[in-house]
């Protein structure tokens, strides 16, 4: 009898970090963390991390037996942590004061599983700069395009943000997305969960032609 891959619950109401978890074939469902995001005077890393286990911690007894997967981004500027923009007129501000700097995304990952009480917890950071010559006129076609709000950075690199900038320079490019995938895939490795999945999982045991 074949034996099914554990159950995965994504803490995150993110479309992205959903489309990216998918790309590793394992089965999952996702679930809104009960969980409110707040400055909690901490660096960023921490900050970062404090804020994924949050929403891991917040779902965790309803769901025993599952391994229970939670990300959170931040985003560090000119010395300072800066909080998400949640207005058109709030992003188009930020990407105005950031143009032709560098910024940093603080991406934290944590993957608790039940089943054992084993916690698995990484961040990674990413650097990115946005375009000098980014005109005002660009940026005013961007967020209108685009509707950002509520993202790290006032950006999504998966759509046309990826026109804004210059340079980036980051070790996992899904981090910058949201979920970082190099990581999760460690984590689960480490947890007993085959990534990929076993072809027997699929009921073959070659791939198709």
């Amino acid at each position: 009898m074949t034996r099914a891959p554990p159950r995965l619950l994504l803490a995150s109401s993110s479309e992205i970090r959903g489309i990216l978890l998918a790309r590793l074939g394992l089965p999952f469902l996702t679930v809104s963390p009960v969980y409110e995001e707040r400055d909690l005077g901490l660096v960023p890393d921490a900050e970062a991390l404090a804020r994924a286990r949050g929403k891991v911690e917040s779902i965790k007894s309803q769901y025993p037996d599952t391994v229970l997967i939670g990300a959170d981004q931040l985003l560090v500027f000119d010395g300072g942590k800066r909080d998400k923009p949640k207005t058109p007129s709030a992003v188009y501000r930020m990407l105005v004061e950031m143009r032709g700097k560098r910024h940093s995304l603080h991406t934290a990952l944590v993957v608790r599983d039940n089943r054992v009480n084993a916690v698995r917890e990484k961040v990674v950071v990413s650097s990115l700069t946005i375009r000098q010559d980014l005109t005002d006129d660009e940026i005013t076609w961007y967020v209108d395009a685009d509707r950002p709000m509520g993202c790290a950075g006032g950006y999504k690199l998966e759509s046309r943000g990826i026109c804004l900038f210059s340079e980036i320079s980051t070790p996992d490019y899904t981090a910058i997305l949201g979920l970082p995938l190099l990581s999760l895939c460690a984590m689960l490795r480490e947890l007993g969960i085959e990534v990929p999945p076993p072809p027997r999982f699929f009921g073959r045991s070659s791939p198709s032609e």
